[in-house]
């Protein structure tokens, strides 16, 4: 990955922290690891993630069982699943100014379906994916 920084819009990858209730749940949990990142360290030492901004304020996004939906399009590999611990209810949300809905691109990923809206705050900056698995980010608005 090559960080970019600067503003991260929808369907592009960022490199976020998790706010520090939500990386010490991810600790204890074995969910994320420590480490420092491309920018250096987060919250408890917990590693960054990269995730791709699903959803920015006014966008709806619609959370079922057999997986999420953006604006009414559905978010591949995104089935909830019941091992996962805790997660969202299932509804539909309104995304809030100043924050953002997180999403991977890998159905055990652990994400905005978990977690919730994340602040824009949490967002470290834009990266770019150099070399990753052939297809593992398809065209999803800009990713």
């Amino acid at each position: 990955y090559w960080f970019v920084g600067g503003t991260v819009g929808r369907g592009q990858v960022a490199e976020a922290c998790f706010p520090p209730a939500i990386a010490r749940y991810a600790l204890e949990h074995n969910i994320l690891w420590r480490g420092t990142g491309l920018m250096g360290g987060c919250p408890l030492a917990a590693a960054p993630v990269f995730k791709i901004v699903a959803a920015v304020a006014g966008d709806q996004v619609t959370v079922a069982a057999s997986g999420v939906r953006v604006n009414g399009r559905p978010w591949p590999m995104s089935a909830l699943r019941s091992i996962d611990g805790p997660r969202v209810r299932v509804g539909s949300y309104r995304v809030q100014p100043g924050y953002v809905w997180l999403l991977g691109l890998n159905p055990h990923s652990w994400d905005s379906r978990y977690i919730g809206a994340l602040p824009v705050s949490a967002l470290r900056g834009r990266v770019i994916p150099v070399a990753t698995t052939a297809g593992f980010f398809p065209a999803l608005g800009g990713a």
